[in-house]
């Protein structure tokens, strides 16, 4: 027993472990013109260089990256739901996954364990993990002449998160200033814009067969399995990490190439297994006198703005309920468990293998990637993601609207169509209409007169 444990100590030698290093299948992954072995790597002191950069790269790259990240891995259908001409060339620059994720990762993981994902199948909560994430706002729902129902949690509801994506526009006021007509200078107004506000109001009900038939734009549910839009997506996301793989192979003609390609591997494995959603429901059983409720969205004051939802309880309350929320599934749950610590892990292997056998040409260029991929984290932390489902709602609403707007005037009502087909049975119609105020307690006033409240 005491031999036993001596020879397997022994594998841990340093001498055992140099000879391991200095084996044929290792120099493999080396440049086939290189001729240098392990110990004279080791011993150029660029290796030391570049090895203390990506350290310190991956400190600071793990730093900004957030919790959206793994929230577009999880929910593919939702995140690549808009991708046009316009959002390629940001999508390809600012959106790969092959930077220092590892922070980030265990946080995931961390939240996912505290809601017992790990525990087994159909055990935890995946509301406010990033399969779900909460808003953590509320709102309280109103009958229609104005009786207080109930305040709930808001939750992953679809439309609070696309208003949120919709700028207030250039108003009217902007451009005015008021002159002192003694001396011609700028001088301020008791009326002049503090704080623009707006009040969004949403009305969502069943869709007709006249809207059907019109020229109403459909959106598309966000919770089937994954389109060949979706994979497309995903490569060009990632064509940063392909492009880099291509001239290292053919520049360098090292195998190290491949490892460029692993986020783009473990994104399409996490696609093709991703979880399903739940769907919107059916409304054929629906009333169709049912009674129409009011949801005031309470936002919080750092947001600035008001939102209401408008209709009836069997269309509304699905989005603040179930809609989107993933379907238990353990052996989907747990590839999507498996892929986000491979990501956690694939910056630090990385480092790791970059010091001990990679080329130093090669080094070099993986510590510029990461460099730019840590950039580009910087940059989306502070973008929304253009390319979701939220996005190309917020796109739809804002067609039709001016360049310039008149302070306190309501836009023309604009609609879209949202649902799994134009003409389904659970198709609805979701109707638009902002005001804008010059400040926060004129917005307040406003909803109240839409809540038929007393200011």
């Amino acid at each position: 027993m005491e031999r036993s444990s001596t020879s397997v100590w022994g594998f841990f030698r340093p001498q055992t472990l140099l000879s391991l290093l200095e084996s044929p299948f290792f120099s493999l992954l080396d440049s086939p013109s290189s001729t240098s072995p392990y110990a004279s790597k080791m011993a150029n002191p660029d290796t030391g260089v570049f090895g203390a950069i990506g350290a310190v790269l991956g400190y600071v790259g793990a730093e900004v990256a957030t919790g959206q990240i793994f929230e577009r891995l999880l929910w593919p259908q939702r995140s690549y739901a808009n991708v046009t001409l316009k959002s390629i060339p940001i999508m390809a620059i600012l959106m790969p996954m092959g930077g220092p994720l590892h922070i980030i990762a265990l946080k995931t993981l961390d939240v996912m364990s505290s809601h017992g994902l790990f525990k087994g199948a159909r055990v935890g909560h995946m509301l406010g993990t990033a399969f779900y994430p909460d808003q953590d706002w509320t709102y309280t729902s109103w009958t229609s002449n104005g009786q207080k129902i109930k305040t709930e949690s808001v939750r992953n509801c679809l439309w609070v998160r696309a208003l949120s994506y919709i700028p207030i526009p250039k108003l009217g006021c902007d451009t005015q200033q008021a002159t002192d007509q003694t001396h011609g200078k700028p001088v301020l107004r008791s009326d002049q814009v503090r704080a623009k506000v707006a009040v969004s109001h949403l009305t969502l009900t069943r869709a007709t067969k006249q809207d059907t038939e019109s020229k109403i734009p459909f959106v598309d549910a966000d919770v089937g399995r994954p389109a060949f839009q979706v994979f497309l997506a995903i490569f060009i996301t990632e064509s940063s990490a392909i492009l880099t793989a291509v001239g290292v192979a053919v520049y360098f003609k090292s195998l190290w190439a491949l490892w460029w390609l692993t986020p783009l591997l473990l994104r399409l494995v996490s696609a093709v297994f991703s979880v399903d959603r739940k769907p919107l429901e059916p409304l054929d059983l629906t009333s169709p006198n049912e009674d129409f409720c009011d949801y005031e969205i309470h936002c919080p004051q750092s947001e600035g703005n008001f939102m209401l939802l408008t209709g009836p309880k069997s269309v509304v309350q699905q989005f603040f309920v179930h809609y989107g929320h993933p379907v238990r599934n353990r052996f989907r749950e747990a590839v999507q468990l498996a892929m986000v610590a491979l990501f956690g892990l694939l910056f630090l292997f990385g480092l790791f293998f970059s010091v001990i056998w990679m080329p130093i040409a090669v080094q070099k260029v993986w510590v510029c990637y990461h460099f730019y991929s840590g950039f580009a984290m910087i940059v989306m932390r502070y973008t929304s993601n253009g390319t979701s489902t939220e996005a190309i709602i917020a796109k739809h609403f804002r067609k039709q609207e001016k360049n310039v707007v008149t302070v306190d005037s309501e836009k023309k009502e604009t609609a879209i169509l949202f649902g799994h087909s134009r003409d389904g049975n659970e198709t609805i119609k979701v109707s638009f209409v902002p005001t804008y105020r010059n400040r926060f307690l004129e917005g307040q006033a406003c909803m109240d007169k839409l809540l038929r409240r007393k200011s």
